[in-house]
């Protein structure tokens, strides 16, 4: 939801809002259609090299990181 990324986004450091903010600049410069279409092209080719999610496997690394306990050091905690 917008207000849980704006919270969110208002904990990091300069230079990571700077990145976001970049990013949605690039994005707000780019046509819908455009972006539509490679993300059709970029799904299809990680389908084609076995990767059987696609686009979706970011997603899925994102759920990863998320939900893997940190260890000592920032590493993942052993279970």
């Amino acid at each position: 939801p917008p207000a849980d990324y704006r919270a969110a986004v208002a904990r990091l450091d300069a230079q990571p809002r700077a990145d976001l903010a970049a990013i949605v600049a690039r994005v707000r410069r780019s046509q819908p259609v455009v972006r539509a279409a490679a993300e059709r092209v970029y799904d299809r080719f990680l389908k084609a090299n076995r990767l059987a999610s696609g686009v979706r496997s970011y997603d899925e690394v994102v759920v990863l990181i998320l939900g893997t306990r940190g260890g000592p050091q920032g590493r993942p905690a052993r279970r």
